[in-house]
Protein backbone atom coordinates (compact mmCIF):
# COMPACT_ATOMS: atom_id res chain seq x y z
CA UNK A 1 0.00 0.00 0.00
CA UNK A 2 2.77 2.48 0.67
CA UNK A 3 3.98 2.32 -2.79
CA UNK A 4 0.96 1.93 -4.54
CA UNK A 5 -0.24 4.94 -2.78
CA UNK A 6 3.31 6.68 -4.01
CA UNK A 7 3.96 7.77 -0.54
CA UNK A 8 7.67 5.22 -0.44
CA UNK A 9 9.31 4.21 -3.35
CA UNK A 10 10.66 0.38 -4.21
CA UNK A 11 13.80 1.20 -5.65
CA UNK A 12 15.93 2.31 -2.44
CA UNK A 13 19.02 0.72 -1.50
CA UNK A 14 17.18 -1.17 1.42
CA UNK A 15 14.25 -2.16 -0.83
CA UNK A 16 15.42 -6.01 -0.46
CA UNK A 17 14.30 -5.35 2.75
CA UNK A 18 10.80 -3.61 2.14
CA UNK A 19 10.40 -6.56 -0.84
CA UNK A 20 12.62 -9.21 -1.52
CA UNK A 21 13.35 -10.01 1.88
CA UNK A 22 10.18 -9.59 3.31
CA UNK A 23 8.77 -12.06 0.26
CA UNK A 24 11.54 -14.98 1.08
CA UNK A 25 10.24 -15.14 4.47
CA UNK A 26 6.83 -15.30 3.72
CA UNK A 27 7.70 -18.04 0.77
CA UNK A 28 9.74 -19.83 2.98
CA UNK A 29 6.81 -20.23 6.10
CA UNK A 30 4.78 -21.17 2.79
CA UNK A 31 7.04 -24.42 2.35
CA UNK A 32 6.53 -25.48 5.83
CA UNK A 33 2.80 -25.45 5.38
CA UNK A 34 3.19 -27.21 2.41
CA UNK A 35 5.09 -30.09 3.80
CA UNK A 36 3.58 -30.17 6.97
CA UNK A 37 0.18 -30.87 5.25
CA UNK A 38 1.58 -33.19 2.59
CA UNK A 39 2.83 -35.29 6.05
CA UNK A 40 -0.51 -34.99 7.65
CA UNK A 41 -2.45 -38.91 8.25
CA UNK A 42 -6.04 -39.13 8.00
CA UNK A 43 -6.68 -38.38 11.73
CA UNK A 44 -5.28 -35.26 11.05
CA UNK A 45 -1.85 -35.73 12.85
CA UNK A 46 1.75 -35.74 11.86
CA UNK A 47 3.40 -38.98 12.36
CA UNK A 48 7.31 -38.00 11.79
CA UNK A 49 7.59 -34.25 11.70
CA UNK A 50 12.09 -34.78 12.08
CA UNK A 51 12.66 -35.46 8.87
CA UNK A 52 10.54 -32.49 7.36
CA UNK A 53 12.09 -29.88 9.75
CA UNK A 54 15.68 -31.67 8.81
CA UNK A 55 15.23 -30.47 5.31
CA UNK A 56 13.32 -27.48 5.66
CA UNK A 57 15.58 -25.83 8.18
CA UNK A 58 18.65 -24.93 6.30
CA UNK A 59 15.98 -22.25 4.11
CA UNK A 60 15.99 -20.14 7.19
CA UNK A 61 19.57 -19.00 5.83
CA UNK A 62 17.13 -16.36 3.88
CA UNK A 63 16.53 -14.46 7.55
CA UNK A 64 20.47 -13.60 6.84
CA UNK A 65 20.32 -10.51 5.03
CA UNK A 66 16.60 -10.12 6.25
CA UNK A 67 17.45 -9.34 9.79
CA UNK A 68 20.72 -7.71 8.65
CA UNK A 69 18.96 -4.93 6.99
CA UNK A 70 17.04 -4.72 9.95
CA UNK A 71 18.45 -1.78 11.50
CA UNK A 72 19.51 0.28 8.23
CA UNK A 73 15.49 -0.45 7.89
CA UNK A 74 14.43 0.98 10.94
CA UNK A 75 16.21 4.17 10.55
CA UNK A 76 14.63 4.28 6.88
CA UNK A 77 10.78 4.12 8.51
CA UNK A 78 11.93 6.51 11.47
CA UNK A 79 12.73 8.78 8.33
CA UNK A 80 10.01 8.22 6.04
CA UNK A 81 7.41 9.17 9.53
CA UNK A 82 8.95 12.20 9.03
CA UNK A 83 6.68 13.01 6.39
CA UNK A 84 2.98 13.90 7.40
CA UNK A 85 1.53 12.02 4.88
CA UNK A 86 3.43 8.56 5.13
CA UNK A 87 2.52 9.27 9.31
CA UNK A 88 -1.16 9.45 8.62
CA UNK A 89 -1.33 7.05 6.61
CA UNK A 90 0.41 4.79 9.29
CA UNK A 91 -1.78 5.95 12.20
CA UNK A 92 -4.87 5.56 10.40
CA UNK A 93 -3.08 1.32 9.44
CA UNK A 94 -2.99 1.51 13.43
CA UNK A 95 -6.63 2.72 13.93
CA UNK A 96 -7.43 -0.22 11.95
CA UNK A 97 -8.94 -3.48 12.61
CA UNK A 98 -6.77 -5.73 10.45
CA UNK A 99 -3.97 -4.01 12.17
CA UNK A 100 -4.67 -5.27 15.77
CA UNK A 101 -3.03 -2.30 17.48
CA UNK A 102 0.64 -3.10 16.27
CA UNK A 103 2.46 -0.56 14.21
CA UNK A 104 3.99 -1.67 11.13
CA UNK A 105 8.04 -2.10 13.09
CA UNK A 106 6.08 -4.57 15.02
CA UNK A 107 5.18 -6.54 12.05
CA UNK A 108 8.73 -5.88 10.22
CA UNK A 109 10.09 -7.13 13.01
CA UNK A 110 7.62 -10.59 13.77
CA UNK A 111 10.01 -12.55 11.38
CA UNK A 112 13.21 -12.12 13.33
CA UNK A 113 10.94 -12.85 16.49
CA UNK A 114 9.74 -15.75 15.63
CA UNK A 115 13.10 -17.01 14.12
CA UNK A 116 15.00 -17.35 17.89
CA UNK A 117 11.95 -19.24 18.78
CA UNK A 118 12.17 -22.48 16.60
CA UNK A 119 14.82 -24.08 19.24
CA UNK A 120 12.60 -24.10 21.84
CA UNK A 121 9.86 -25.28 20.28
CA UNK A 122 12.12 -28.41 18.49
CA UNK A 123 13.39 -28.96 22.22
CA UNK A 124 9.60 -28.89 23.50
CA UNK A 125 8.83 -31.18 20.45
CA UNK A 126 11.55 -33.32 21.53
CA UNK A 127 10.62 -33.44 25.38
CA UNK A 128 7.59 -35.15 24.37
CA UNK A 129 8.78 -37.62 21.76
CA UNK A 130 9.25 -40.99 23.36
CA UNK A 131 12.85 -41.77 23.63
CA UNK A 132 12.35 -45.24 21.06
CA UNK A 133 10.58 -42.85 18.49
CA UNK A 134 12.48 -42.79 14.98
CA UNK A 135 12.06 -38.87 15.02
CA UNK A 136 14.56 -38.38 17.79
CA UNK A 137 17.22 -38.36 15.81
CA UNK A 138 16.41 -35.98 13.28
CA UNK A 139 14.78 -33.61 16.35
CA UNK A 140 18.39 -33.69 17.76
CA UNK A 141 19.85 -33.40 13.94
CA UNK A 142 17.81 -30.30 13.63
CA UNK A 143 18.39 -28.36 16.86
CA UNK A 144 21.67 -28.42 15.97
CA UNK A 145 21.27 -26.99 12.60
CA UNK A 146 19.06 -24.38 13.72
CA UNK A 147 21.94 -23.46 16.64
CA UNK A 148 24.08 -23.22 13.53
CA UNK A 149 21.57 -20.97 11.46
CA UNK A 150 20.85 -18.58 14.51
CA UNK A 151 24.76 -18.39 15.20
CA UNK A 152 25.64 -17.08 11.43
CA UNK A 153 22.91 -15.08 11.25
CA UNK A 154 24.00 -13.46 14.82
CA UNK A 155 27.42 -12.73 13.06
CA UNK A 156 25.82 -11.75 9.70
CA UNK A 157 23.83 -9.48 11.58
CA UNK A 158 26.73 -7.85 14.16
CA UNK A 159 28.92 -7.14 11.39
CA UNK A 160 26.16 -5.10 9.45
CA UNK A 161 25.00 -3.10 12.93
CA UNK A 162 28.48 -2.54 12.75
CA UNK A 163 29.38 -1.07 9.24
CA UNK A 164 25.94 1.23 10.12
CA UNK A 165 27.61 2.59 12.55
CA UNK A 166 31.19 2.98 10.87
CA UNK A 167 29.53 4.69 8.45
CA UNK A 168 28.22 7.43 10.52
CA UNK A 169 30.94 8.65 11.66
CA UNK A 170 32.67 12.23 11.23
CA UNK A 171 36.08 13.02 10.98
CA UNK A 172 36.46 16.54 11.40
CA UNK A 173 40.63 15.26 10.45
CA UNK A 174 41.33 12.55 8.40
CA UNK A 175 44.31 12.04 10.92
CA UNK A 176 41.34 10.90 13.62
CA UNK A 177 40.46 8.09 11.28
CA UNK A 178 42.61 4.98 12.64
CA UNK A 179 43.25 2.16 10.38
CA UNK A 180 42.35 0.10 13.01
CA UNK A 181 38.58 0.76 12.04
CA UNK A 182 38.54 -1.10 9.31
CA UNK A 183 38.76 -4.02 10.77
CA UNK A 184 35.85 -3.92 13.24
CA UNK A 185 33.72 -6.35 12.82
CA UNK A 186 31.60 -6.24 15.73
CA UNK A 187 29.96 -3.36 18.01
CA UNK A 188 29.91 -5.13 21.24
CA UNK A 189 28.19 -2.51 22.66
CA UNK A 190 27.46 1.52 22.67
CA UNK A 191 25.80 4.18 24.70
CA UNK A 192 25.53 7.75 26.16
CA UNK A 193 28.31 8.94 28.40
CA UNK A 194 27.08 12.26 30.76
CA UNK A 195 29.26 13.87 32.81
CA UNK A 196 28.17 16.03 35.79
CA UNK A 197 27.76 19.37 33.82
CA UNK A 198 25.62 17.49 31.42
CA UNK A 199 27.53 17.28 28.72
CA UNK A 200 27.37 13.83 26.60
CA UNK A 201 29.53 11.46 24.50
CA UNK A 202 28.17 8.62 22.33
CA UNK A 203 30.81 5.60 23.15
CA UNK A 204 31.02 3.42 20.59
CA UNK A 205 32.98 -0.33 21.89
CA UNK A 206 34.07 -1.76 18.66
CA UNK A 207 35.88 -5.19 18.87
CA UNK A 208 39.40 -3.42 17.67
CA UNK A 209 38.72 0.39 19.44
CA UNK A 210 36.78 2.84 21.57
CA UNK A 211 35.41 5.53 19.80
CA UNK A 212 33.63 8.60 21.55
CA UNK A 213 31.44 10.56 19.44
CA UNK A 214 29.06 13.29 19.64
CA UNK A 215 25.72 13.08 17.88
CA UNK A 216 25.54 16.02 15.36
CA UNK A 217 22.96 16.21 12.44
CA UNK A 218 24.50 17.30 8.87
CA UNK A 219 22.57 18.01 5.68
CA UNK A 220 19.87 16.58 7.26
CA UNK A 221 21.19 13.07 8.30
CA UNK A 222 22.44 12.18 11.51
CA UNK A 223 26.02 11.04 12.48
CA UNK A 224 29.00 10.79 15.10
CA UNK A 225 31.63 13.46 15.19
CA UNK A 226 34.56 11.77 16.25
CA UNK A 227 35.68 13.20 19.67
CA UNK A 228 39.78 13.04 19.76
CA UNK A 229 41.76 9.97 18.57
CA UNK A 230 39.84 6.83 18.79
CA UNK A 231 41.57 4.42 21.38
CA UNK A 232 42.62 0.91 20.76
CA UNK A 233 41.91 -1.85 22.63
CA UNK A 234 45.02 -3.15 22.71
CA UNK A 235 46.51 0.30 24.21
CA UNK A 236 44.34 0.86 27.01
CA UNK A 237 45.08 0.94 30.55
CA UNK A 238 42.23 0.68 32.74
CA UNK A 239 42.27 2.40 36.81
CA UNK A 240 39.14 2.10 38.79
CA UNK A 241 38.49 4.74 41.34
CA UNK A 242 36.89 4.71 44.32
CA UNK A 243 34.10 7.11 45.26
CA UNK A 244 35.96 10.41 46.60
CA UNK A 245 39.18 9.67 45.28
CA UNK A 246 38.85 11.49 42.31
CA UNK A 247 42.10 13.33 41.01
CA UNK A 248 40.36 14.99 37.77
CA UNK A 249 37.82 17.47 37.69
CA UNK A 250 34.92 15.88 35.88
CA UNK A 251 35.79 16.55 32.35
CA UNK A 252 35.74 13.77 29.29
CA UNK A 253 39.00 14.93 28.05
CA UNK A 254 40.32 14.27 31.71
CA UNK A 255 38.31 11.31 30.97
CA UNK A 256 40.15 9.78 28.96
CA UNK A 257 44.08 10.64 29.00
CA UNK A 258 47.18 9.59 27.80
CA UNK A 259 49.11 7.80 30.48
CA UNK A 260 52.37 5.76 31.17
CA UNK A 261 51.20 2.80 29.59
CA UNK A 262 48.83 4.02 26.81
CA UNK A 263 45.18 5.43 26.96
CA UNK A 264 44.06 5.55 30.89
CA UNK A 265 40.58 5.18 31.37
CA UNK A 266 39.12 6.62 34.74
CA UNK A 267 35.79 5.73 36.48
CA UNK A 268 34.04 7.21 39.53
CA UNK A 269 30.69 7.70 40.71
CA UNK A 270 31.54 11.58 41.32
CA UNK A 271 33.02 11.65 37.81
CA UNK A 272 30.12 10.39 35.50
CA UNK A 273 26.53 9.39 35.81
CA UNK A 274 27.52 5.57 36.02
CA UNK A 275 25.20 3.39 34.37
CA UNK A 276 27.44 2.99 30.63
CA UNK A 277 30.45 4.03 32.16
CA UNK A 278 30.33 1.09 35.12
CA UNK A 279 29.55 -1.25 32.20
CA UNK A 280 33.05 -0.36 30.41
CA UNK A 281 34.47 -1.14 33.53
CA UNK A 282 33.57 -4.27 34.12
CA UNK A 283 33.97 -5.14 30.68
CA UNK A 284 37.63 -4.09 30.93
CA UNK A 285 38.62 -5.87 34.09
CA UNK A 286 37.19 -9.13 32.55
CA UNK A 287 39.26 -8.20 29.08
CA UNK A 288 42.36 -7.19 31.11
CA UNK A 289 41.77 -10.22 33.20
CA UNK A 290 41.55 -12.44 30.08
CA UNK A 291 44.60 -11.52 28.29
CA UNK A 292 44.52 -14.91 25.63
CA UNK A 293 40.44 -14.24 24.91
CA UNK A 294 39.77 -12.23 21.84
CA UNK A 295 37.37 -9.13 23.29
CA UNK A 296 34.94 -10.32 21.41
CA UNK A 297 34.72 -14.09 23.13
CA UNK A 298 33.77 -12.58 26.59
CA UNK A 299 30.19 -11.85 24.97
CA UNK A 300 29.37 -15.30 25.48
CA UNK A 301 30.86 -15.35 29.04
CA UNK A 302 29.53 -12.42 30.29
CA UNK A 303 25.56 -11.85 28.65
CA UNK A 304 25.14 -8.13 30.04
CA UNK A 305 27.45 -7.22 27.56
CA UNK A 306 25.03 -7.34 24.89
Amino acid sequence: PLVATGLVTPNRPSGGYWADGFVRVFLLATDLLDKLAKGTGPNGTVGQIGQIVVDWLPGLNAYRDYCSNQLAAKALLDQKKQDRKVQDFLQRCLESPFSRKLDLWSFLDIPRSRLVKYPLLLREILRHTPPDHPDVPCLEKAIAIIQGVLSDINMRKGESESQYYINKLEYLDDRQRDPLIDNCKTLLCHGELRNKSGSKLHVFLFSELLVLTRPVTRHERSCYQVYRQPLPIRDLALEDLQDGDVRMGGSFRGAFSQGEKGEELWSGAQLFQLDFLQFLVFFFKNALDKIKCPVYELLTQYPVCR
